[in-house]
């Protein structure tokens, strides 16, 4: 029997290949582009999503256990739904809930966030994520025990850190970025959300947070963009174990 430990992955986070990740940005433009006429023709059950030819089986990669898989892009159209995306990984479908459709940015980390999904061992091994899910799985609506779980902490930090990547990369000064970082994640373990937001010197990381031009008349998103993902952040500082394989990948990957 296949258990949790064997695959848990520790200091590193799930790679999507550039080129997959690349591919994203038609499927956001052509999604945008077709908006009207697909929540139109899209079904409200994503268990039955609508595939058009151009989207099927579209990404083309390998698994984390060297496996190609084939997943193609769904549409379905549920404003009752958690959530803007999910990822059916029995049949290798990434599914765009358009009721939630936004901008690029966060179509992007959407897009990234479910790839890792189907590149990930646990999650494509039914038995181990039936008997994993009942003991850790949750819903979005109940996002502290959501976000620790391994398969959503895997996902969230794949996009997270490589967007705070790209923002050191895009940073004029990069030892500001790394001293405001380490008081931001060294902070965060003692200090409540609001307190964070509140505090004018780590609120200045909230730039990095966000994969939006730096610009002031996008400071709104921004900071709801920075406030989403100390939330999770926070949650992960609750649990020693999680928040230090966090800070390990941060190590690894952002630096």
């Amino acid at each position: 029997m296949i258990k949790l430990l064997d695959i848990l992955i520790e200091s590193n986070i799930i790679k999507v290949p550039e080129k997959v990740l690349d591919q994203l940005e038609d499927l956001y433009n052509y999604t945008k582009s077709n908006i009207d006429k697909l929540k139109e023709t899209a079904p409200e059950d994503y268990n039955n999503p609508l595939i058009i030819s151009r989207y099927n089986k579209y990404f083309k990669f390998n698994d984390l256990s060297g496996k190609e898989i084939q997943v193609s892009a769904g549409y379905y159209n549920d404003p009752k739904d958690l959530g803007a995306g999910r990822m059916n990984t029995i049949d290798d479908i990434m599914l765009i809930n358009l009721a939630f459709f936004g901008d690029k940015e966060d179509f992007l980390e959407l897009g990234e966030h479910e790839l890792v999904h189907a590149m990930d061992p646990k999650l494509r091994n039914i038995e181990l994520m039936g008997r994993e899910y009942a003991k850790k799985g949750a819903e979005p609506d109940q996002m502290d025990k959501f976000s620790k779980s391994p398969w959503e902490f895997d996902a969230f930090t794949s996009y997270l850190l490589n967007k705070l990547k790209k923002s050191r990369e895009r940073a004029p000064d990069k030892v500001e970025f790394d001293n405001g970082m380490k008081n931001l994640l060294s902070a965060i373990k003692d200090k409540s959300v609001d307190e964070i937001i509140e505090d004018d010197d780590l609120r200045k990381n909230a730039w990095f947070f966000s994969a939006k031009k730096w610009e002031v008349e996008n400071w709104i998103d921004v900071l709801y963009d920075f406030k989403t993902e100390i939330k999770r952040i926070k949650a992960w500082s609750s649990k020693p174990t999680l928040y230090k394989r966090f800070l390990q990948r941060y190590a690894n990957v952002v630096k």
